[in-house]
């Protein structure tokens, strides 16, 4: 497949990511607090996924090697987890937050294949943070320290 063309099968995923990305970086439930109670996150998120798997199956994407490198290092971190000094927590930090960040990872690889596309993310990327930096402003300071909203970007070292 030629740099211009991309499998037509990965449009959904590429769309599922976008929103993704807009979902997660303008973060409407911060400004609208009864939007908090839809997970849009995760439901663009299984959008994007689910149309991965359906590439995938229908033999669209084949994936690089840095996507295989990635898949043995999230298998390294499962075999590690016996041997931890604190199981619990390291099979959610494993099971329930690097999985999904694996998963999105994935999808962003094989659907982001064009410069247009990877532009596309970057703007809603850059319009997101510039979004959430002029919000910061209107903030009121604590200890000389400016405070983001919500709950992603409260703690000044996440905003920075």
């Amino acid at each position: 497949m030629s740099p211009k063309q991309t499998a037509p099968q990965l449009t959904v995923t590429y769309i599922g990511i976008w929103l993704f990305c807009l979902v997660y970086f303008f973060r409407p439930e911060d400004f609208i607090p009864s939007l908090a109670f839809i997970p849009f996150a995760k439901i663009t998120g299984a959008i994007a996924c689910f149309s991965l798997f359906l590439a995938l199956l229908s033999g669209a994407v084949r994936f690089a090697r840095e996507v295989r490198l990635m898949v043995a290092l999230f298998g390294w971190f499962l075999v590690t987890i016996p041997f931890s000094s604190w199981r619990g927590g390291s099979f959610a930090v494993v099971c329930f937050g690097l999985s999904k960040v694996l998963i999105i990872a994935i999808a962003t690889i094989s659907a982001v294949n064009t410069l247009h596309r990877l532009r596309r993310l970057m703007l809603v990327h850059t319009l997101g943070m510039l979004t959430m930096a002029s919000v910061a402003f209107g903030q009121r300071r604590l200890f000389g320290r400016m405070y983001g909203v919500g709950t992603m970007f409260a703690d000044p070292n996440d905003l920075a």
